[in-house]
């Protein structure tokens, strides 16, 4: 028989990776986090805006319907300076010793924005009212009525970006939508 130069010796395979091979592995990776990253960053401020437009749309929702069910007047007062905001409900159904000076200086009774959104104008129907201090109040009556109101919210980040919520006047939800909006028109059903 004849024997072939090599053929009893085992092939040994490569293990590992070389250098070059991780360092490529490497790079590939790091663009793909960058991307992820800036990605997620630029809709940070997006998702603050539309968190935030979206809670007070709720509580206000909230509140309208506990006015109609509980035949009292509920509301909303936000502090325009501290970017705060605090349910107001009736004499009635606040604990006995609460006054309005204990109310204000109670820090825990106040919920604020998350950071970076800010309450920037009021649309009252005739014009947009730049807001930089003082309170605004949102009173419902006793069958959910109030004057009609679009709350703008933006990020200080990116002002472009605002958010508006909009407080329908006789019924309906209050809804929170991107863009500037105004005033929806009145239907049948609102009456």
């Amino acid at each position: 028989m004849k024997r072939t130069p090599g053929a009893g010796r085992r092939v040994q395979g490569r293990q590992g990776f070389t250098l070059v091979e991780l360092l490529v592995v490497l790079a590939i990776m790091g663009l793909l986090i960058r991307t992820v990253v800036s990605n997620y960053r630029a809709d940070i401020p997006l998702i603050a805006l539309r968190g935030n437009a979206t809670a007070i749309a709720a509580e206000l929702d909230y509140l309208r319907t506990e006015a109609r069910l509980q035949g009292g007047r509920y509301g909303m007062e936000i502090d325009v300076e501290k970017q705060a905001y605090r349910l107001v409900l009736p004499p009635e159904r606040r604990k006995p010793k609460e006054d309005e000076a204990t109310l204000k200086a109670q820090k825990l009774m106040w919920s604020t924005f998350e950071k970076g959104v800010r309450l920037t104008g009021v649309n009252l129907g005739a014009k947009d009212e730049e807001m930089r201090s003082g309170t605004i109040q949102i009173m419902f009556d006793e069958r959910g009525r109030t004057r009609q109101k679009v709350l703008l919210f933006r990020h200080k980040d990116q002002p472009e970006l605002l958010y508006s919520v909009i407080i329908p006047a006789l019924g309906g939800n209050v809804e929170a939508k991107k863009g500037d909006f105004g005033f929806p028109t009145a239907t049948d059903l609102d009456f």
